[in-house]
Formats: structure tokens, sequence, C-alpha cells
């Protein structure tokens, strides 16, 4: 096994999909990868079920995954769209304030949270800071250019992405950023 990647045809293939089913699409890639980082590194995962996942109704849930390694723990919320090529320019349709209040607690409990954006238009893959784009959200106010935007990458790139975020530099910048973040909650 080896990581996922997301590649060109892919992605074209990708703009004709419905939201949802682009939206599902998404969230595979990302357990594939993080069922690799499983299997090969020291970290674990659990896939957090909504609403559509269960079949039934449930309530609203924090995010789509839980993944821990030895950074700690860090929530992850997927979100991908079409049409945007930022999550600052669809937050306020794509994140719920009460999935913002997840983050925020999330961050006080010491843990960090991410929001991974794809942009299907340009392949661009988006890490933002879960704790800044939460906070906010909950205030009501638009993301600053680049307010909580950590890195982008290439959408190829997904599996070196959650590697990085789980066991690399990423893990690192987020933990360290603490005593910032902080400051915004």
């Amino acid at each position: 096994m080896k990581y996922e990647t997301i590649t060109n045809n892919e992605l074209i293939k990708a703009k004709e999909m419905h939201s949802q089913e682009l939206g599902k699409w998404f969230e595979s890639k990302i357990k594939k990868n993080l069922q690799y980082l499983q299997e090969y590194k020291s970290t674990t995962f659990m896939k957090l079920q909504d609403t559509g996942a269960a079949g039934t109704y449930l309530s609203a849930v924090a995010g789509d995954f839980l993944a821990f390694s030895k950074h700690g723990s860090l929530l992850i919320e997927a979100k991908c769209s079409v049409t945007h090529d930022s999550l600052k320019s669809c937050l306020s349709n794509n994140v719920t304030k009460g999935q913002a209040l997840e983050h925020i607690l999330m961050t006080r409990a010491g843990q960090n949270s991410v929001f991974i954006f794809l942009a299907v238009s340009t392949g661009s893959l988006q890490v933002w800071d879960g704790s800044v784009v939460a906070s906010h959200r909950q205030k009501g106010k638009q993301l600053r250019k680049n307010a909580g935007l950590v890195r982008s990458f290439e959408a190829r790139d997904i599996g070196l992405v959650f590697e990085s975020l789980l066991l690399g530099y990423l893990a690192e910048a987020l933990t360290n950023n603490r005593e910032e973040r902080d400051k915004v909650l």
C-alpha cells in the first residue's frame, strides 16, 4: 500500500460531481491516506459519522475524522468546492457555528484541529488552522486575506500533507502556534 493521490484526471471528473458525491469522494481520499499512516506509521484515526454516513439523523458532529499521533489528537474537517478557490470565500456557507465551536473547544483542550480544503478548479489543497477559522466563523467575521491558512499544496500531495500534519513539521507548527491562537480565542 502507498499514499493515495489526487490526479488531474480525477480533478476533471470531480468537476462534474454533485456536492454530496464530491464530499464523499474527497473524504475517501483522506481516509485512504489515514489508513496508510495507521498501517505504516505511529498513528491511528477514527471516522466520525455524520447523518449521511449513518443513514439516519444524527446531531451535528465536530468534524470528519479524529486522528492521533505522538503530537496529540487532530480534529479534521474536509471541505471541497468546484466553484470556490479558497475556504475563505465559502466559509459561512460551509461551516456551521456549532461545528466552529467544536474546533474552538478542541483547541482549548490543548489539541489541534484543521480544515482541509480542496479547490477542485485549481487543484489547490489548503490546510487551515481550525481554531482561527472557527473563531472567525463564530464571530461572523470574514477571514482576513490568509488568516488561518497554514499552507497550500498541490492536490497530488495529499498523502504527504497528512503525514506532515500527524508526524512532521505541520504538526509541530500547529502545536507551536497554540500560544498565539489562545490570544484569539
